[in-house]
C-alpha cells in the first residue's frame, strides 16, 4: 500500500489498494480495521454510486499497487476511526493536466461536511502533484449535496454535458491558478 495518508481537523485519507478495495466490497469490517486500524464493528460497504466502479479500481491497483493514490481514497472520521466512505480520482492525469474527481460518504453521515472536507484535502494534494492543472467532477444537475461540496472546494461550474448514465451533468472545475 501506498504510504501517502492525509489528515485534516476531522478525517484521515487512506488510499485503497487492492486488498482494501476488495473488503470495502465484502463488507468485510474486520479486514478493513487489520488494514487500516479502523472500528472492527462498523458497517462498511461500497459508498452510493461506488459499487459498480469498485470492482474496476481492484483490478487497476492489484496490477499497479503505485497508482493507488489516483484512484479511491478511505474516509476514517479520526475520533472513533469509523470509514465514512470514499473520495478520490478516475485516474491518473490526462495529457494535458486533467484528474476527474468525485465523492461519496455513507447516508447516515450526510450533512456534517465530511466529504467537502474530504474534497478540499484531496484537491489541495492533486494540484501539487507534477502534471496535475486542474480538477473537474461531473455532478448530475439537481444534485444539490455534490454542489455544494464543490462550491466549498473552491470548484466553479465551467459547462454542461450529457451522460448516458444519469442525464445531464454539470462539469466543474478546480485549477493550479485558483489555489491559495
Amino acid at each position: 500500500m501506498s504510504a501517502e495518508m492525509l489528515v485534516t481537523e476531522r478525517l484521515e485519507l487512506r488510499p485503497l489498494d487492492c486488498v482494501a478495495v476488495q473488503a470495502l466490497i465484502a463488507g468485510d469490517a474486520a479486514a478493513m480495521a487489520a488494514h487500516f486500524d479502523t472500528d472492527p464493528t462498523a458497517d462498511v460497504g461500497p459508498p452510493p454510486e461506488m459499487t459498480d466502479v469498485l470492482p474496476f479500481i481492484a483490478e487497476t491497483v492489484g496490477e499497479r499497487p503505485e497508482e493507488a493514490v489516483w484512484w479511491a481514497w478511505l474516509l476514517i472520521r479520526r475520533d472513533d476511526r469509523r470509514p465514512l466512505g470514499s473520495a478520490g480520482f478516475g485516474g491518473r492525469p490526462t495529457e494535458d493536466g486533467t484528474v476527474y474527481m468525485g465523492w461519496s460518504v455513507y447516508p447516515q453521515v450526510e450533512g456534517f461536511g465530511y466529504a467537502t472536507e474530504a474534497a478540499r484535502a484531496l484537491v489541495d494534494w492533486v494540484l501539487g502533484q507534477n502534471d496535475v492543472r486542474r480538477v473537474q467532477a461531473t455532478i448530475p444537475v439537481g444534485h444539490l449535496a455534490s454542489i455544494r461540496v464543490a462550491e466549498k472546494s473552491g470548484f466553479h461550474q465551467v459547462g454542461e454535458s450529457e451522460n448516458l448514465e444519469v442525464g445531464t451533468v454539470s462539469i466543474w472545475e478546480r485549477s493550479r491558478q485558483d489555489r491559495g
